[in-house]
């Protein structure tokens, strides 16, 4: 009686082993699964950071405000200022290959809450309503047009800026996303002590306006910033540009924080206009 028990023992023993490993096999952590992904290659940190890392674009330190998610870009808004400290998207070659026309349906953002900057405030002001994320980055789809329109998507610009080398730069970083097909980029003003405002709500005017833009794809990772007055310009964008150090030292804005520490470093260090 005694043997028999201890063979039987012995067999549910075995099934259970073969059971264990049956699982290991096919459910261990060697096996992707929907919350995250296995890359044996050390060195596709890129591809690590695009799938884990740039569902949020948004920069890590910098003047407090409320984030708002639209669908096709994310901003920080500032209450005191009636616009945002920046605004970030995702630009690609895919993109821009539609031509939707603008739907001008400058609009109050609800999300702002009271007080927030509507389209009067900047009737006869002398301010142009300058768009953060441009109009024509998001042609692709009349909804995405649209969401430009947004007043926490727009400041007020000096009309010699916005209609001269602001536009040429929106005009080269799009000529930049058809040819390395993918950037990331994050636009804004900045405000000087006296800060003038404008309109009913008091839309402060900015003194500066930033933009600074990534490429984080191999083999050209790269990225380069650009710091304009809020005043027209003659200069040529070459010589305008500079280094995403010197934007975040500008600006007090920690772009592209998540970014590996080695990576942000030597991307954000220097601003060759011949790389890009």
């Amino acid at each position: 009686m005694a043997a028999s028990k201890n063979k039987a023992w012995y067999l549910y023993a075995g099934i259970g082993v073969i059971a264990l490993i049956f699982l290991i096999f096919f459910y261990g952590p060697e096996k992707n699964d929907e919350k995250g992904f296995k890359d044996n290659d050390s060195s596709g940190n890129n591809k690590n950071i695009e799938k884990k890392v740039f569902t949020e674009l948004a920069p890590g330190a910098g003047p407090a405000g409320q984030i708002i998610h639209n669908k096709y870009y994310t901003l920080s808004y500032n209450k005191q200022y009636k616009q945002a400290n920046w605004v970030c998207y995702k630009l690609t070659s895919q993109m821009l290959k539609n031509k939707t026309g603008r739907t001008d349906d400058f609009r109050p953002d609800a999300e702002a809450g009271a007080g927030a900057a509507t389209p009067e405030d900047y009737k006869n002001s002398g301010y142009h309503r300058g768009h953060l994320c441009p109009a024509g980055d998001m042609k692709f789809s009349a909804e995405a047009m649209s969401e430009t329109f947004v007043m926490t998507n727009i400041s007020p610009q000096d009309a010699d800026l916005d209609g001269g080398i602001w536009r040429e730069l929106e005009e080269q970083v799009r000529e930049w996303a058809r040819e390395h097909k993918e950037l990331y980029i994050t636009t804004g003003p900045v405000f000087g002590k006296h800060v003038k405002t404008i309109g009913r709500n008091k839309v402060a005017v900015p003194e500066y306006f930033f933009k600074v833009i990534l490429d984080y794809k191999q083999p050209g990772v790269k990225g380069i910033g650009f710091i304009f007055k809020n005043e027209a310009c003659a200069d040529q964008l070459p010589f305008l540009a500079v280094s995403i150090d010197s934007v975040e030292a500008f600006t007090g804005i920690d772009f592209f924080s998540a970014l590996p520490d080695a990576d942000e470093q030597k991307i954000e260090k220097t601003a060759r206009w011949s790389m890009w």
